[in-house]
């Protein structure tokens, strides 16, 4: 497991959300935030506050975090919608011609040890 200090975390106190931190490769996160909308500059500003970023720029990472300390709802939220689509994608990939309203088990779940082609669907007593 690779772990990394940045010099933000040794200015104030570990984040009681994370265990570890893990290097990932997400440019998105270093994306500086622009103040494009009301809503926006509010919370940038109070990220800017928070954090005192030595540049003055607020990173999306940096949104993260801040949001994962005072409003960790938002985020579970958020995280748990992205995991049940994932889920549901991952389900459409491995059975692209399942019904349309989503995944229906097979009714009999096949026998992977049985060498009969039709997987006995049909009756031995019709073959001549």
């Amino acid at each position: 497991m690779l772990l990394y200090i940045r010099v933000r975390d040794l200015r104030s106190p570990p984040s009681p959300h994370r265990i570890c931190e893990i290097k990932m490769e997400n440019e998105d996160l270093l994306k500086v935030v622009e103040a494009d909308t009301t809503l926006k500059d509010m919370i940038i500003n109070h990220i800017g506050e928070t954090l005192s970023p030595d540049n003055g720029d607020v990173t999306v990472d940096m949104a993260v975090e801040v949001f994962a300390q005072e409003f960790p709802e938002f985020l579970m939220a958020v995280a748990e919608e992205n995991f049940i689509r994932g889920y549901q994608q991952a389900m459409t990939d491995m059975f692209p011609h399942a019904a349309p309203g989503g995944y229906e088990p097979p009714e009999k779940p096949p026998n992977w040890n049985d060498t009969d082609p039709n997987n006995g669907t049909e009756d031995s007593s019709d073959r001549e």
